[in-house]
């Protein structure tokens, strides 16, 4: 069952102790019929079939990744907009996926949220060893262009599960509706699909400036 589904990833998670590979699918429900406040939701698959397996209070959820990060796996929710609060400005939330005591298995957990604007897509990538996250931020309430935000991940002490977060780039878009990360021959580069400005912007990393510069972009119409 979905409602008004947005997103959808499948990952699988090799358990610990038991050594059992878990089959998931993670679908971001935008809405229900009478509100945006809805329920992103985890199957798994039990061998028959994928039953429900959890839960995630989302706001208007518009994409949903799923990454590796310190060795333990982790989801992350981009939230588009919350009805009765922070509107277009609600936060994304990265969930990791660790030991819950009171139901006694295996959860994801929110952990920390990022900043975001109505955002419409999230990627995770690496580059040489370094962990990041991208946001596409579509709309802020009142105009849609606005900066996309690339944020670094790093894990200062291992033995904390909280990575420290950090915005090491704001990038001008004009209603970003999608984001791709591409890795070829040493080369990264990000290309967001920007609804408004008729094309897709392509972002280079520069390893000297140790953050992206323009590279390019290609003619498109109406990114949805």
């Amino acid at each position: 069952d979905v409602s008004w589904a947005r997103d959808m990833v499948s990952f699988h998670i090799q358990e610990q102790g038991s050594g059992r590979l878990q089959k998931f699918v993670a679908i971001a429900n935008s809405r229900n019929s009478s509100s945006k406040v809805e329920y992103t939701v985890v199957y798994r698959f039990n061998g028959e079939q994928f039953e429900l397996f959890q839960r995630l209070s989302t706001k208007g959820a518009m994409d949903i990744e799923h990454f590796i990060f310190g060795g333990a796996h982790h989801l992350i929710v981009g939230n588009h907009f919350e009805e009765n609060g922070a509107g277009y400005g609600v936060a994304s939330m990265i969930y990791r996926y660790t030991w819950n005591g009171i139901e006694n298995r295996n959860l994801f957990e929110p952990i920390q949220s990022i900043s975001t604007n109505g955002a419409a897509a999230l990627k995770y990538f690496e580059i040489e060893r370094r962990h990041f996250i991208v946001a596409a931020n579509y709309f802020n309430g009142s105009h849609a262009a606005i900066d996309s935000s690339v944020y670094e991940l790093e894990r200062s002490n291992p033995d904390t599960i909280i990575p420290r977060i950090s915005l090491v780039q704001s990038i001008p878009t004009n209603g970003a509706r999608d984001v791709a990360c591409v890795s070829d021959n040493g080369r990264h580069l990000i290309a967001f699909a920007n609804r408004y400005d008729s094309h897709v912007s392509v972002m280079m990393w520069s390893k000297q400036a140790d953050q992206f510069e323009p590279a390019g972009s290609l003619p498109c119409r109406f990114a949805v």
